[in-house]
């Protein structure tokens, strides 16, 4: 995966820092092209190889590294409100960040659905539309008897 002009490794690395750095910035949309990319090179590992790096252990701290890359996408695709594909990315989850996003991706997408199918504002509160929120309730109601829960 490397020729003389081209090191995978340092292309996942230059991505992984272009998205720490357009976060920092509020390039929502330059985070999502980049969290892309790099999830394209998931298949590249390079979690790991600077142990004494603690701002990478820092980002990585309740995150999976093999999670990484589906997490900053999903984050990535959060912050542009695309809240169903979020969800979608980090659905099989096992850390407790991802996890996180998951459901409260789920709890947006639903409350974006809410909104923008009522006409008027007296349909907003209308208790039908909580329902949809049943997912999420049984998904924190099993792992809170698992004890799985962080929070």
């Amino acid at each position: 995966m490397e020729d003389d002009f081209f090191n995978v490794l340092d292309a996942k690395r230059e991505l992984r820092q272009g998205i720490v750095e357009c976060q920092k910035r509020g390039l929502v949309y330059s985070v999502k092209w980049l969290a892309e990319m790099c999830h394209g090179l998931a298949d590249v590992d390079i979690d790991g190889e600077d142990e004494k790096d603690n701002f990478g252990i820092k980002m990585l701290e309740g995150i999976v590294p093999k999670e990484y890359d589906n997490y900053s996408l999903a984050k990535s695709y959060f912050d542009v409100r695309e809240y169903d594909r979020a969800a979608h990315l980090v659905r099989n989850a096992s850390s407790p960040v991802p996890r996180f996003l998951h459901l409260y991706a789920i709890y947006m997408a639903v409350e974006k659905r809410r909104l923008d199918s009522s006409t008027d504002q007296s349909n907003i509160n209308d208790s039908v539309h909580f329902k949809d929120l049943g997912e999420i309730l049984v998904t924190l109601r099993t792992e809170h008897s698992r004890n799985k829960l962080d929070g």
